[in-house]
C-alpha cells in the first residue's frame, strides 16, 4: 500500500521541485497539498490520511512585515489539529540556517523572518513531545537550482537572471561566503527519511549543506559561463559545484539566448560551420558537400581531426607525402565509423552517391585564421 505525503508550500521553490520528484521519480507515494488558505475541515481531513507531512510553507519577503506571523500561525493550526487526532505522523519541516547565525549582523526583515521560523520550530517541538509526531527540522542554507525566483530570496537566482540579461549585479560585503545545497540533494534527503520509514522519538535538527563558496567567486563564474554561451564555447566545469552552477544558469536564460544561430560559410563545395569550441577540448564542426569536389586535400603538423559521416557516402583518401602510399576508405551513414587524420599525411574527403554529404568533424584545437596549421 502506498504511503501518503501531505505537502505545504507546494507552489514555492522547494515545493515545486518536491512535486516534480514525486510525480516522475518517486512514483510509489500518494501526495496531496494544503496551504494556509485551506479550510480547517480540509486540513484536518488531509492530516488524518497523511503518513508524512513535508511542511515547506513560509513567507520570505512579504509586502508587510506583519505577514511573517503566517510562518507560525499556520504551523500552530497544524499542531492543534494533530493534537486532536493524535495520529502517528512524521513531519519534515523546512526551517532556516539563519537561526544558527549571529543575530546582530542581520537586517530587520531577515531578523523577523528568522524569529518567525524559530517560533514555528518551537511549536512543532512542543507538538512532537505531546503527540505521536516524529519530527525532522531542516535548518536549510542557501538552496541552488531550478525554479528559484530571482530578486526574491535567492542571490544566486538573481545573479543568474541578471547576468543572462546584461543587468548589473550587486555583491554584498556583509556576508562574503554562502553555505549552499543543491535542490536535488535536499529533496533526496527528505525522501531518504520518508523511504526509511524509521520512527524517531527525539527531535532531529539537521543542518544540510554541500558547499561553502565566496559570493564574489560565484558571480565571477557565472560571468564566465555567460561569456562562453555568447561565444559558443563549451564550458568545462572543474567540479560538482561548477556543474550545478552551469545547469542552474541555463534555466534562467531568456528565450532569445536558448536558440543560437550558427555561422555558415558557403562556397562552391558546400557549407562549413563551427559549432562548439573549447580551449582544452578543441572544436566540433560540420561540413556539407553538394557535388563530387574533394574537400581538404591538405595536411596538418599538430592538428588532429576525426570525421564521422552522418548523412550520405564519402570516399576518404589519406596519402603519405614521401612513400606516396594511399589509403582509401568508404564512409557511410549506413555503417557509421570514425576515421582519424594523421599529422603529416595529406587527406581529402569526396562525396559519392546522390545524397547530400554531411560530415561531423572534431579537431583537437580551435581554428585560428592566423595560425591555421593547414597546408595544401
Amino acid at each position: 500500500m502506498k504511503n501518503n505525503i501531505l505537502i505545504t508550500g507546494s507552489k514555492g521553490f522547494i515545493g515545486k521541485n518536491l512535486l516534480q520528484a514525486l510525480i516522475f521519480q518517486y512514483k510509489n507515494y500518494n501526495f496531496k497539498t494544503i496551504s494556509h488558505r485551506s479550510s480547517d475541515k480540509s486540513i484536518k481531513a488531509e492530516l488524518i490520511k497523511a503518513d508524512y507531512l513535508v511542511h515547506l510553507a513560509g513567507v520570505n519577503r512579504p509586502k508587510k512585515k506583519i505577514q511573517f506571523k503566517d510562518n507560525y500561525i499556520f504551523t500552530d493550526k497544524i499542531c492543534k489539529h494533530l493534537s486532536l487526532i493524535n495520529k502517528d505522523i512524521t513531519i519534515i519541516y523546512a526551517s532556516t540556517a539563519h537561526i544558527d547565525k549571529n543575530q546582530k549582523k542581520r537586517n530587520k526583515t531577515l531578523e523577523q523572518y528568522t524569529l518567525s521560523k524559530k517560533k514555528a520550530e518551537e511549536l512543532l517541538i512542543k507538538c512532537s513531545q505531546s503527540n505521536k509526531v516524529n519530527l525532522y527540522i531542516f535548518r536549510i542554507p542557501h538552496v541552488i537550482g531550478k525554479y528559484a525566483k530571482p530578486n526574491y530570496n535567492s542571490v544566486i537566482a538573481t545573479f543568474c537572471f541578471n547576468i543572462a540579461r546584461g543587468i548589473s549585479i550587486n555583491i554584498s560585503k556583509e556576508n562574503p561566503f554562502l553555505e549552499i545545497i543543491h535542490i536535488d540533494k535536499l529533496i533526496n534527503q527528505f525522501m531518504d527519511i520518508i523511504s526509511s520509514r524509521k520512527k524517531s522519538s527525539k527531535v532531529n535538527i539537521l543542518r544540510p549543506h554541500q558547499f561553502k563558496v565566496r559570493v564574489s567567486s560565484i558571480a565571477e563564474k557565472l560571468k564566465i559561463i555567460n561569456n562562453s554561451l555568447l561565444k559558443n564555447y563549451i564550458y568545462r566545469p572543474k567540479n560538482l559545484f561548477e556543474k550545478i552552477l552551469y545547469s542552474t544558469f541555463v534555466t534562467y536564460l531568456p528565450k532569445n539566448k536558448i536558440i543560437q544561430k550558427i555561422k555558415t560559410n558557403y562556397d562552391k563545395r558546400g557549407n562549413f560551420s563551427e559549432v562548439f569550441k573549447s580551449k582544452d577540448f578543441g572544436q566540433i564542426s560540420y561540413f556539407t558537400s553538394l557535388n563530387n569536389i574533394k574537400r581538404g586535400n591538405h595536411y596538418h603538423n599538430l592538428k588532429c581531426e576525426i570525421f564521422l559521416v552522418i548523412s550520405g557516402r564519402a570516399e576518404y583518401l589519406s596519402t603519405n607525402i614521401f612513400s606516396k602510399i594511399k589509403r582509401k576508405t568508404i564512409l557511410s551513414e549506413k555503417s557509421p565509423q570514425i576515421i582519424r587524420t594523421i599529422p603529416g599525411e595529406i587527406h581529402s574527403i569526396k562525396k559519392i552517391g546522390k545524397k547530400e554529404l554531411i560530415v561531423l568533424v572534431w579537431s583537437n584545437e580551435i581554428f585560428n585564421i592566423d595560425l591555421p596549421d593547414t597546408f595544401s
